[in-house]
């Protein structure tokens, strides 16, 4: 996986769960928030559930299941003299606060990063007093038999 998105090994992963993730957001209400894990699908073989508007947002190619992707969608049907603007644009997005030190379990630093990487990652973390742990992947050693 490391290989696919970083190319120097100055990269790092966020783990997170289903809970967590929720958690995140408790103090949100502006907007109502679907949190879902994302389903791995054959678009040749599979079709992605019907009856469901947000079914869309959490299907995902079969080739991306390495990913365990956790994905939360906000549907702003915010409307102008009574009816839905759908020509609206929200090139700035929504603001959404949330507590990352319950949305992050865990901030995992490539394989093959450089010790200034991990020292730099470790320095933020420190510096804004995230409470989740840094780890240094060891999917570069020796596996134990």
């Amino acid at each position: 996986m490391w290989g696919l998105y970083i190319q120097r090994g100055e990269g790092l992963a966020i783990q997170s769960d289903i809970t967590s993730f929720s958690e995140a957001f408790r103090d949100y209400s502006n907007h109502d928030i679907i949190i879902s894990e994302v389903k791995y699908i054959n678009y040749n073989k599979d079709f992605v559930p019907e009856g469901n508007a947000y079914s869309a947002f959490f299907h995902k190619r079969k080739s991306f299941n390495h990913e365990k992707e956790l994905r939360g969608v906000i549907i702003d049907l915010s409307t102008e003299e009574g009816a839905i603007n759908f020509s609206r644009e929200t090139s700035s997005g929504i603001y959404v606060p949330i507590d990352i030190n319950l949305l992050i379990k865990k901030v995992f630093i490539a394989p093959d990063s450089p010790e200034w990487f991990y020292d730099l990652v470790k320095s933020i973390l420190d510096k804004y007093e995230f409470s989740f742990p840094l780890v240094q992947s060891d999917l570069k050693k020796d596996p134990v038999y």
